[in-house]
Parts: structure tokens; sequence; C-alpha cells
């Protein structure tokens, strides 16, 4: 699922920017690998390395929060998940809490999992969250509102806005006895007038698993080897539903899309095994 992108505005003149990244990331001033965090049973502890390569000093703090994923892929903070939700943040430690580094210097973020005895089978997940130290970084949402009714009220609201960036990286925890049931729908092509040709399709899961991995789209003929026309690598949905939409930006400009089918697979990401996990054909 290429990164998503959400803004909050904390309180005038600064703007707050969430980038949720997905397969891989880097920005003006940080980069951090692995772009996810694969936690198990049998694995209960991994690493992050965080690279900072800006012209100047900045600290992070770092904090497990959960985001719930709304049907077109839009993620919210929920401050206290109910157990449907299987938020991993209460399980998740790590060190350093915050880290200050210097012109392109490097940290090594440690994490380690402890889950209860009686936790229920299924994958968890929740978000380690980067957030650059500012003057309202710890401040709340009502102290953020009440901090801007009294900037606007004291007319201190300045014409330069700054945006800070949060940078959120999944962290999944894959627990107990495991069931994928993931299906997906009939694929249905359409244009998009200036982004091109898209295969769009519902992905539905009642598995106890997480419906994520890579999604790759061919076109079949009879007597010819399949056409890989489009892919998206390390797409997630956190839902029972929601709809999938691949570009199909390898499709070749002499083919037409006639007298063959369009063959979607979503298969693991390679660091759980790249085994299928569903696929679909829909003539065309």
């Amino acid at each position: 699922m290429g990164f998503n992108f959400k803004r909050y505005l904390l309180f005038s003149p600064v703007l707050m920017g969430i980038l949720l990244i997905y397969p891989s990331f880097s920005n003006a001033s940080l980069v951090i690998f692995p772009t996810r965090i694969e936690l198990s049973d049998q694995q209960k502890t991994n690493q992050l390395e965080i690279f900072h390569q800006e012209s100047t000093t900045a600290t992070y703090t770092i904090k497990a929060v959960f985001y719930r994923m709304d049907p077109n892929g839009a993620m919210t903070e929920v401050p206290n998940p109910s157990p449907k939700d299987r938020s991993a943040a209460p399980f998740l430690h790590f060190s350093p809490h915050s880290v200050t580094l210097k012109p392109n210097e490097k940290q090594m973020l440690r994490v380690m999992l402890t889950a209860p005895r009686n936790l229920p089978p299924g994958e968890y997940r929740a978000h380690l969250r980067f957030l650059p130290k500012t003057e309202m970084t710890n401040l709340d949402q009502d102290q953020i509102k009440e901090k801007s009714d009294e900037l606007k009220k004291e007319k201190k609201i300045a014409s330069k806005i700054n945006v800070v960036f949060q940078v959120a990286v999944p962290a999944y925890f894959r627990h107990g006895n495991l069931t994928s049931n993931v299906k997906l729908s009939t694929a249905k092509l359409f244009k998009k007038s200036d982004e091109g040709l898209f295969a769009k399709f519902k992905v539905i899961n009642r598995g106890n698993t997480l419906a994520r991995g890579d999604f790759h789209v061919f076109f079949l003929q009879k007597n010819k080897d399949p056409i890989e026309i489009g892919q998206i690598l390390s797409w997630a949905s956190y839902l029972p539903e929601r709809e999938a939409e691949i570009p199909l930006t390898q499709l070749p400009k002499d083919l037409k899309l006639k007298n063959g089918k369009i063959k979607v697979e979503l298969n693991e990401v390679q660091e759980l095994g790249g085994s299928k996990i569903a696929e679909k054909e829909t003539s065309i």
C-alpha cells in the first residue's frame, strides 16, 4: 500500500502530517530501515535503523500507537482501541524512547514484544510513530484546541505555516493458530483520466490474519506466456472488506486487453515466505 498521507492541524501556524510507510520510506530528514517490523511467537525481538540526513541536529520522540483504517485506506489514531481491533501497541517495548541525532548520524532502535498468556490467536498490529520534537509535541487534542483558541484571541497567528511530519512504521505480531481466509472479487478495469488504466476489485478477509502482501496483475491469453501488467508491493487492509485499485503501469503500448483473462494474485511479503494468499481470474 504505498505510504498513506494524512495531516492534522495542531494549532496555527503548525501543521502536522503522518507518513505511514509501505513499502519504503525516506524524506529530506529521516530514513528508517526496515520499513516494517515483523514479530511472532518464535521471534519476539527486532530492530530498526534510523538515519538522520538533515544538516541540523534533531530530536525525535518514539511512541507505539494504533491507527484505525477507513474503507478508503485513510488512517486515524485511536487512543483506546477495543479488543476486536487486535492492537499490539500495549505489547511493544523499545529503547530508546527518544533520540537526538546529529547530521548524518545513525541510531539503532531495539524492539521487543511481551504478550499476555491468554491472548487470543491472530495477527496483531500497531505503529511506531517518530515525531520531531517541538514545543507542541506533548500536547493532547484538548490542549491543542485550547492553545489554538488562545493564539486566535491574542492575534498571534503567524503568516508562515511550518509542516512537521510524523513517520509511522507498521509493526505486526502473528500469534497462535493462524487462519488465512482471503478472497478476491471479480476485477473490473477502469480508466482515470490523468493516471491511466486500473484494475479494481474487492478484498474479502474472513481469517484471523491481516490481508496484506504483494499484488501482481497478469494478462492471460491461450497458448501464450502470462504478461505482468501491474503490481503494488506491501499492500495492506485492516478491514474485513476493502476495495483495491492496482495501476496497470506495466501494460505494453501495443497490447490490447481483450480475448483473454485478467489474473490478480496476492502473495505474502517475502519476509513471511512469499506464498500465495489468494488469486482470481476474470475473463475480458
